[in-house]
């Protein structure tokens, strides 16, 4: 996931199932303004795979909120 920070501060980016429980957290923490990508490897905040389907990734910035479903197919 490629994203901008228009201005530095906390940036967040969490991972939620279709009924809105949190699979994973990938990112939280204070960055500079620029652009960053991460990826998310599929996994649950235990590390173990999550199943093939369709979840929702949540980027919180100091600007912005923006939610975007992604497919993950295995």
């Amino acid at each position: 996931m490629f994203f901008y920070v228009e201005q530095g501060g906390v940036v967040s980016i969490d991972v939620f199932d279709l009924r809105g429980r949190l699979v994973s957290s990938l990112l939280d923490q204070t960055m500079a303004s620029g652009p960053y990508s991460v990826v998310w490897e599929g996994t649950d905040r235990s590390n173990r795979r999550v199943a093939s389907g369709v979840y929702l990734i949540r980027l919180q910035t100091p600007q912005r909120t923006e939610i975007e479903r992604v497919a993950l197919v295995r």
